[in-house]
């Protein structure tokens, strides 16, 4: 069976991906597999996807980056080794931190909420009208980029991530938003205001700041990357909510929306299989010789079902506690997504704003997430509750 799939073009939607890495998971904890032709590999169990998260020797983070996103979006801290990665990601990503994001204001958040809620009609796709557009929006408002170039932002946002499939379209893309943030980098070098674009023009560690290149590189990964796992993981979220019919209990309990959105992320992650690169040699690794320079993939959503770390996997449930702290979506490493303390934060926004202005929300679930390596719904349409 495995022989049919290429993760390069599998969409396997819903539990067709997850019956699949079951299966693969109770054979071993790394799979062999194909990508684009080549032989790859997938770490199935939990136990095998945390340690490599943890090893930059065997598994170094920045491989990936370089032969995927940089050609497009320039070089960035995802896409550097240590020491230059922690330089540069302290001063690329101050506005992210826990403290940060603690002080954002939320009635600003909810504001976005409202305005894309006010404009939904009946039988609209939600993923179109409101779960896409909203941390864009965040992103572009927190960078303090013009309002009346939110759609175009947009566009470029998804030509950049577009990179594989169409990469004349990305590299133009990435070049247009350079051409339209060189003069906002100099008139924030000029003034300094209270946004983050203005932050990275004056972030400075030890006497060093970001040259005009590297803000640019930096905005061009903020505008695709900082709202795509928020966007998958909101519609996966809202599906899994519906799907399971827990709707209700979450309009009826508030206090329960915090345990949702940690489920949520468990029960269908944004990327199910994070792509990265082996090292420079073979080496063993849980049972297996994984050979140097090939692609393997750490299995997030295989890891969040395994029998052997979470009970009833399968299963959305608002009922579990200590077993959702040991998520593995935003990390953990020496490499932990800067941004998962705003993607956070967005997802409980979303979430209680939506329960409170759509209690009576019903949504199509006939089209389930897809995808292998980012996966989320295309459609939820609104049958009922505005």
């Amino acid at each position: 069976m495995e022989k049919e799939i290429d993760l390069a073009t599998a969409r396997l939607p819903g539990d067709t991906l997850h019956h699949l890495l079951a299966q693969w998971r109770r054979e071993s904890a790394v799979h062999t597999l194909t990508f684009f032709g080549m032989p790859a590999y997938a770490l199935l169990s939990y136990d095998a996807v945390k340690t490599a998260l943890q090893d930059k020797t065997h598994f170094p983070p920045e491989t990936i980056y370089q032969l995927s996103i940089e050609p497009a979006i320039g070089r960035t801290f995802l896409s550097m080794p240590d020491p230059e990665h922690q330089h540069y990601r302290q001063l690329s990503t101050p506005a992210f931190k826990l403290k940060a994001v603690a002080g954002y204001n939320q009635a600003w958040l909810e504001g976005i909420c409202h305005e894309l809620i006010d404009a939904l009609q009946p039988g609209d796709n939600l993923i179109e009208k409101f779960i896409y557009p909203y941390p864009l929006i965040i992103i572009s408002r927190m960078l303090g980029l013009p309002l009346e170039n939110e759609k175009q932002f947009q566009r470029w946002a998804t030509g950049l991530l577009g990179f594989r499939g169409n990469p004349a379209r990305a590299l133009q893309c990435g070049e247009e938003l350079k051409n339209f943030i060189q003069p906002l980098i100099r008139q924030a070098r000029v003034k300094q205001q209270d946004n983050v674009l203005s932050a990275l023009v004056h972030s400075e560690i030890e006497g060093k700041h970001l040259t005009d290149e590297e803000i640019v590189s930096h905005i061009r990964l903020l505008l695709p990357t900082g709202a795509e796992t928020t966007f998958q993981a909101l519609g996966n979220l809202l599906y899994g909510l519906h799907k399971n019919l827990l709707w209700q209990q979450l309009v009826e309990y508030p206090a329960l929306q915090t345990v949702a959105i940690e489920e949520g992320l468990r029960w269908e992650s944004p990327l199910p299989l994070m792509p990265r690169m082996t090292g420079a040699a073979d080496f063993d690794f849980f049972g297996k010789t994984l050979k140097a320079n090939c692609p393997v993939f750490f299995g997030i959503a295989s890891a969040h079902r395994d029998e052997n770390h979470f009970i009833d996997g399968d299963l959305f449930l608002l009922n579990r506690s200590t077993e959702t702290s040991s998520l593995l979506t935003f990390g953990p490493g020496f490499k932990t997504c800067p941004g998962m303390h705003l993607a956070r934060k967005e997802l409980a926004i979303a979430l209680k704003v939506l329960c409170e202005r759509t209690p009576d929300l019903v949504l199509d679930t006939d089209c389930p997430p897809e995808g292998c390596i980012l996966r989320g719904p295309a459609r939820l349409a609104i049958r009922a509750g505005l």
